[in-house]
């Protein structure tokens, strides 16, 4: 016991922890002993200023404090988890299996299968999912990959040009172009044919046989105002239609393979179109009109005997299709304009012999002359097909297309009155290189107006008569602008191809795009090879 009256003992009912400690730390700066929290964060904070304390006092450190300063403690207070129980902690686990095994049970003996069934359903949909993945890499595989022009064993390849390098050329437009001349005559456009719906649908049967008279490829090197118009003019000439051009500028939005004949003598360059064989009645790959070139799901290339499958039918292969369509727009062509209101240009049709020819279609041109720098220049020859008159007896110039029906369902365009945009939208995808080539077409040929026309077969597996569904009015411009054509780098394909051939020696070229391969080809054909095939047509 006497040990204990030398033990000092210090008590403080407001607070608690070591008296001792509170009282040889009474000048401690900070928050006071009893607001510190009872844990041990805040214990190792309070000795650890203790010591620093301490450590001052003893190596006689210790400052007068500025009385001034204040401190402000923040306490943040966390919240406490709520702690689940043993007893509920399995409740919405036990709930969960209880009412699958009660929807089971259900299932198996009260005949109740609407879980059954959307479990099948799944399995069917992954199926089909399935399905369609593999039809749609075997019809990539069945994708029409013939050659546009069989390759002569006498051709001599000189070059090969890959999509990497046409594809990243430099910008470049052509001086302001100049209408130099209009010939043949057109048509006014039918108005009726604005308010044609699916109750009120036209039917028409196209042309049976190809409507060569309204290619716009023809005669290119043979047309009268052409060489008459280049004898006027200094320095490399280079001569071109509407659709060479088109096609030339559109090389990395083609699939299909394609060919352009150039001929070049002294500082003359024909880019025309490759002659139709004798004895063959078909026609060349840049007077096509491609369909699905650019879908995901694009027409097969040859039929499948034996097939359920509509798309497999030969009518539907995609060179069957091809010639259907050009069929197509060369009939409608003809069927939308009146033969009672013409307008005829001052020139005559590039394609007329006689001043009594009577066979010659409603049909015009316009002559455009571009400034291709280095002193050179461009002749282009545009197809024009109608005009439509204005309020003030002005005319608006307007080219006419068609997009056809190559998707074969049961309800086909059945809905076009209510769901044209989305039709028109699908449609502009699957055929990128189609429809750009009609806005170049319509820029070269001077048309302010676009008419689209979509036109269904009557019956879907014969290809002989067909509707026309409904049409849609665009001006040339605002078509450029919703396909996200660029010309400055359509333009500058086209002179990469002429500063090539402008130094190469005269003769006879051919420009072949490999539908395999993705490139542009150039092979140079002798002129005595060429001489010697066309002694043996004749033959």
């Amino acid at each position: 016991m006497e040990d204990l009256e030398d033990f000092e003992v210090f008590a403080d009912i407001n607070s608690w922890g070591p008296a001792k400690a509170l009282k040889n730390a009474k000048n401690a700066f900070g928050q006071p002993y009893f607001a510190m929290k009872p844990d041990a964060k805040s214990n190792n904070k309070y000795i650890k200023g203790l010591c620093e304390v301490f450590l001052r006092e003893k190596k006689g450190e210790e400052k007068e404090r500025d009385t001034t300063v204040t401190f402000e403690v923040v306490e943040v207070k966390q919240q406490a988890k709520k702690k689940i129980t043993g007893q509920r902690k399995y409740v919405g686990q036990r709930n969960t299996y209880n009412n699958m095994y009660n929807q089971n049970w259900m299932d198996k003996n009260k005949g109740n299968r609407q879980t059954g069934k959307k479990k099948k359903d799944i399995k069917k949909s992954k199926q089909l999912q399935q399905i369609n993945n593999k039809n749609e890499m075997k019809a990539k595989a069945k994708r029409y990959k013939d050659m546009a022009v069989k390759i002569s064993e006498n051709w001599k390849q000189i070059d090969e040009f890959s999509s990497l390098i046409l594809n990243n050329l430099p910008k470049f437009i052509p001086g302001a172009n100049q209408v130099i001349g209009r010939g043949g005559k057109i048509g006014e456009y039918r108005i009726d044919l604005d308010s044609v719906s699916n109750d009120t649908k036209v039917p028409f049967t196209p042309f049976k046989e190809i409507a060569t008279n309204r290619l716009s490829t023809n005669s290119i090197i043979l047309d009268e105002f052409i060489a008459d118009h280049v004898e006027e003019i200094k320095g490399t000439k280079i001569i071109a239609s509407d659709m060479v051009i088109a096609t030339l500028m559109n090389f990395s939005k083609s699939v299909y393979s394609w060919d352009i004949k150039v001929e070049k003598f002294g500082d003359l360059i024909y880019l025309d179109k490759r002659d139709i064989e004798d004895g063959n009645d078909e026609y060349v790959s840049v007077d096509l009109e491609s369909v699905g070139e650019n879908s995901s799901k694009p027409p097969q290339a040859d039929a499948e005997v034996d097939s359920k499958s509509t798309t497999a039918l030969p009518i539907n292969t995609a060179l069957s299709l091809m010639k259907e369509a050009t069929k197509i727009m060369h009939s409608v062509q003809n069927v939308c304009v009146s033969k009672d209101s013409v307008q005829e240009f001052d020139l005559k049709h590039p394609a007329q012999e006689d001043e009594d020819q009577t066979d010659l279609p409603l049909q015009g041109y316009t002559y455009m002359e571009w400034p291709f720098g280095k002193g050179r220049t461009l002749i282009t020859r545009g197809q024009l097909h109608s005009f439509m008159k204005k309020d003030n007896d002005d005319v608006n110039y307007c080219n006419i297309y068609a997009m056809n029906q190559w998707r074969f369902t049961k309800a086909g365009w059945s809905n076009i009155d209510t769901e044209k945009t989305s039709i028109f939208s699908q449609e502009l995808t699957d055929n990128t290189n189609r429809v750009s080539k009609w806005a170049i077409q319509s820029m070269l040929a001077g048309a302010d107006i676009m008419k689209i026309l979509f036109v269904a077969r009557q019956k879907i597996l014969k290809n002989d008569k067909h509707y026309i569904m409904s049409t849609s009015t665009i001006s040339t411009q605002k078509f450029v602008d919703l396909i996200s054509l660029r010309f400055e780098d359509a333009w500058s394909k086209v002179k990469y191809i002429v500063d090539y051939l402008e130094d190469k020696e005269d003769g006879v070229y051919m420009l072949v795009k490999d539908p395999i391969k993705s490139s542009l080809k150039v092979f140079f054909v002798p002129q005595d090879i060429e001489e010697q095939d066309d002694e043996e047509k004749e033959d």
